[in-house]
This record gives structure tokens, C-alpha cells and sequence, in this order.
């Protein structure tokens, strides 16, 4: 994840992300952009938000087949 500002807190393993961000997965192959983003990396959740326009995009992560 890339961002004009990345609060990253290590305690509570969480990300506050603010301006041009823009959240890249490796596998499989994924990306999109946003003005902001808020995650919780224990419970693998990452939400992004775009403009006034553009819905919010929310990313939960699973090892299920």
C-alpha cells in the first residue's frame, strides 16, 4: 500500500492511509486506488474509499479454497 500519508500502528497492527493511495496485491493480481484507506491487519481487512463518486471497496482476506 502506497499513500501521500501512512500511519502504520505496529501495536495494534493497523494502517490509516490518506491521498493517492493505491493498494497493490501480488497473488492473485489486484490493484485500485483511492483517497483514503483504514485496515486491520489480524482481522485481514483492508477498506479503501474513493471520491464522492465512487463506491467504498472493502478487501477481506481468506485461506478458504
Amino acid at each position: 500500500i502506497y499513500a501521500d500519508n501512512l500511519l502504520w500502528n505496529l501495536d495494534k497492527k493497523e494502517i490509516n492511509a490518506d491521498g493517492n493511495v493505491f493498494y497493490k496485491q501480488v497473488n492473485p493480481e489486484f490493484n485500485l486506488r483511492g483517497i483514503s484507506a483504514v485496515g486491520k491487519l489480524q482481522e485481514k481487512n483492508i477498506t479503501v474509499k474513493g471520491n464522492q463518486d465512487k463506491p467504498v471497496t472493502s478487501i477481506i482476506y481468506s485461506n478458504d479454497s
